[in-house]
């Protein structure tokens, strides 16, 4: 895991849209791109610069929302296709 805690930008995939657009055809985001100021969501991101994959299986380490596996990065991250959050 990254260690400047502060500036890291955190990459989910939303494993229950996938399953959701699947069954029903709808086209609902399903990257959640979670900075130090906001929430982004789309179908498009783009990393500007390195990252780091990180699986945590150990109960109590996951993420918010049971999140065991995400993306950070210290650098930019582009969302293409964005949508406004609810």
């Amino acid at each position: 895991m990254l260690e400047e805690q502060s500036m890291k930008t955190i990459i989910h995939v939303n494993g229950h849209n996938i399953r959701a657009n699947k069954t029903d055809g709808q086209r609902r985001p399903v990257f959640t791109v979670k900075d130090w100021k906001q929430n982004r969501i789309g179908n498009f991101v783009k990393m500007l610069g390195p990252g780091v994959l990180v699986y945590k299986e150990e109960k109590g380490q996951h993420r918010h929302h049971g999140a065991a596996a995400w993306i950070e990065t210290l650098d930019p991250v582009e969302v293409h296709d964005e949508e406004p959050q609810t």
